[in-house]
């Protein structure tokens, strides 16, 4: 009898977990009711693994594991036309980075939890959860009825969400100059490296972008800066850090260090000398963050 009980509670465990893995985010979209005024134009759509593709091919290559759309339309006005979109990402970096891409022509502070409300579009982060609102009418004000969009599927989620925190290595890129955060999970074409987070600081009256990636060892550090030094990048230092350089056309130099799992610089500096300050300065603040606490 107890084997039959244990076999049971075993299988009821891994159907939660089956119904976990595979629970709809549809139900995080705004309803009729919810809107006074706006009505849904269809049913909700919603989209996973492959299939994500057939909706739009970039969102499978950043990491989106679960899509739901959904159009709106007013009652006063057919033209007057919004698009909800509920994303659930396979990692609270991807869905961070998603966001911060969306929002970053305006400020937001470095958070899994955040959101930006603009007069054509509404954008907010829960977590690996992102509620994306946005206008399809070329005229009009849409902040009001967006805002209110998004602020009904973020009290359908509630606590439903991841609710890691983002690493502690960001306070690397801490700076008095107020600029958001930005994650890029695919390759960044200026610097040619993928999983790095960016911000730009003011450093003697210049504002310049700086940078940081953390790699798993220092081989995987490696492979990268010697691909790098194939792919156009002028050796510098060979020491530790080891350093690199491009001068692109019309543009400042973008620099590059390497130093045990890190990988680090900043693009479109106007000299050498100044690129050089700035990686000593990020060196110094790596090497603060790895003493033990």
């Amino acid at each position: 009898m107890k084997k039959l009980i244990f076999i049971f509670l075993v299988f009821l465990n891994s159907c939660s977990l089956f119904q976990s893995e595979i629970e709809s985010v549809t139900d995080f979209l705004p309803r009729d009711t919810d809107l006074p005024g706006w009505m849904r134009t269809s049913f909700p759509e919603e989209f996973s693994a492959s299939a994500i593709s057939k909706y739009k091919q970039e969102y499978r290559y950043i990491g989106a594991r679960r899509v739901s759309i959904c159009y709106y339309n007013s009652l006063h006005n057919q033209e007057d036309k919004v698009l909800v979109e509920v994303i659930k990402f396979d990692s609270i970096l991807k869905s961070y980075g998603f966001f911060s891409k969306l929002a970053s022509a305006f400020y937001f502070k470095p958070s899994t939890r955040v959101e930006l409300y603009e007069k054509d579009f509404a954008i907010a982060l829960r977590g690996d959860i992102v509620i994306f609102a946005q206008s399809l009418s070329n005229s009009g004000n849409f902040a009001e009825i967006l805002k209110k969009l998004v602020d009904v599927s973020l009290s359908y989620i509630g606590e439903f969400y991841n609710q890691e925190s983002l690493p502690g290595s960001i306070s690397i890129l801490d700076n008095e100059y107020k600029s958001s955060l930005i994650y890029t999970d695919g390759q960044n074409p200026a610097i040619q490296l993928d999983r790095v987070f960016m911000k730009t600081w003011k450093h003697k009256d210049i504002t310049i972008d700086v940078f940081f990636s953390e790699r798993q060892s220092n081989d995987e550090v490696m492979l990268i800066f010697n691909k790098l030094l194939q792919n156009g990048y002028t050796l510098a230092e060979t020491q530790n850090p080891k350093v690199a350089f491009v001068k692109p056309k019309q543009r400042g130099y973008n620099f590059i260090a390497v130093r045990d799992k890190w990988i680090y610089g900043c693009i479109d500096a106007p000299s050498i000398p100044y690129a050089n300050e700035i990686l000593e300065i990020l060196k110094s603040r790596i090497s603060l963050y790895e003493r033990p606490r």
